[in-house]
């Protein structure tokens, strides 16, 4: 975990509005359950293979036809995804140690690469993909001299939907048991059916044999759906929410997922996060984009209920629940994504004025701009820049390893002094003293 991780969740507390009758005992064990749990994983699913998931922290259960209890017993026990109809992890009981992680890594599409999903807490996750199409596809070219037509069905007179001309290739995924008919699927998911004997009979020799009637282009935990409870500990919000992690790698093919019936297509560099609320789809976009027929960046939270979706940059609540997500251990180390208009007032001429003595405490950029640093540490990662004069509104003060008062704006969002100005009741914040790197 970063440098100033524990100090960060401390800050998030309050931040957050939490009562101070929390013991520092009591947060301690809260954050000794969490990285033990986040270690389990680590140790235990290390390596993991693609179509697998691996039990890392109790408790946690599985209902399939390869699920005996002593199978999916103790962390470190996997099973492969096509023996798994529904998965379950337990809520936080901080006396007992106890927070369920599982990680699952499903094919993406029809390839060898694998997405990873980590789920969190009290989370259940049901299957709704079909186990026929966990296939890899084999790129064949068209042979036939006259090119070749697609069609909807395995049949001459069914719809034709599309052409390839001779030369080029298809992604094939199967053939009838015929073998009249080869199976093929294009770039958005869509299934066609190819005459045999537009190919090289040589390239279908090892294609997998699909019923004619099964139009799936979902196979197992590619389509799935998600309920998560609300059950952290009133007095622990260092954890995590529950939820469902998920990342696609750096270089892959566009990964097309269905979640809760809702279809999705993620690109390379792309980390969600999701939950269900009173039965509504909460897609939190952490890094990168997600297409769900609606466009949702980084930084934007859709909410799907009853073909209703509504997207809009996640609240500054919302962004530090979302920063306990133990991002730094993905496949992927990220920052959270932020829409930093929810913090950032526009530029002003005089941003500072009418800011009385004993009014909320209001920092805001010169005549330059301001680096917003991931850490109190000159030269650390820039999250953002503030324009110039635009202001925003510190919740507490450190002292930063250079020697400077710094402020923090959000969770891993600090600016310095030394590049803005302020006003306002500012000596009331939170004072963290000074840190130090570790």
């Amino acid at each position: 975990m970063r440098i100033f991780n524990i100090i960060a969740l401390l800050l998030l507390l309050f931040i957050a509005g939490t009562v101070t009758a929390q013991t520092d005992d009591y947060i301690q064990q809260c954050a000794a359950v969490l990285n033990a749990a986040l270690a389990s994983v680590d140790v235990e699913c290390d390596g993991q293979a693609t179509m697998t998931a691996c039990y890392g922290s109790i408790p946690a259960g599985v209902v399939g036809p390869e699920a005996a209890d002593e199978v999916f017993a103790r962390p470190g026990d996997t099973l492969p995804l096509t023996g798994i109809d529904t998965l379950t992890t337990g809520a936080p009981i901080i006396e007992q140690g106890a927070l369920g992680i599982v990680q699952l890594t499903p094919r993406i599409n029809y390839s060898e690469q694998a997405l990873t999903l980590t789920l969190l807490g009290d989370v259940t996750v049901e299957n709704a993909g079909d186990p026929a199409v966990d296939v890899p596809t084999q790129v064949i070219p068209v042979t036939f001299p006259d090119g070749a037509n697609v069609r909807a069905a395995p049949d001459i007179n069914a719809q034709q939907t599309g052409v390839i001309f001779a030369g080029n290739t298809v992604r094939a995924t199967g053939v009838t048991r015929s073998g009249a008919w080869v199976r093929i699927i294009d770039d958005t998911g869509e299934i066609g059916w190819i005459n045999a004997t537009l190919f090289n009979p040589d390239d279908l020799t090892d294609l997998t044999i699909f019923n004619p009637d099964n139009n799936s282009s979902y196979g197992t935990m590619q389509a799935f759906n998600v309920a998560t409870g609300d059950s952290l500990p009133d007095d622990c919000l260092l954890l995590p929410p529950s939820g469902v992690l998920l990342q696609t790698p750096d270089t892959a093919e566009v990964a097309r997922i269905q979640i809760n019936g809702v279809p999705a297509q993620l690109p390379p560099l792309t980390t969600l996060f999701l939950s269900s609320v009173s039965g509504a789809l909460h897609v939190d976009v952490l890094e990168g984009e997600a297409d769900f027929g609606t466009p949702v960046i980084a930084g934007e939270r859709a909410i799907f209920t009853d073909d209703v979706t509504a997207v809009d940059a996640y609240p500054l609540e919302a962004y530090n629940t979302l920063a306990n997500l133990p991002l730094d251990r993905l496949p992927r180390p990220i920052f959270l994504a932020m829409d930093f208009d929810i913090i950032i007032s526009a530029p002003q001429d005089e941003p500072l004025a009418g800011v009385g003595a004993d009014d909320l405490c209001t920092i805001a950029a010169t005549s330059l701009p301001a680096n917003l640093r991931a850490e109190p540490i000159p030269g650390s990662r820039v999250r953002h820049v503030m324009p110039p004069r635009s202001s925003a509104n510190p919740v507490a003060r450190a002292g930063g390893a250079d020697g400077a008062l710094w402020w923090l704006l959000a969770f891993d969002v600090w600016v310095s002094s030394e590049a803005v100005v302020a006003a306002g009741a500012c000596g009331d914040l939170p004072f963290f003293g000074y840190l130090a790197p570790n």
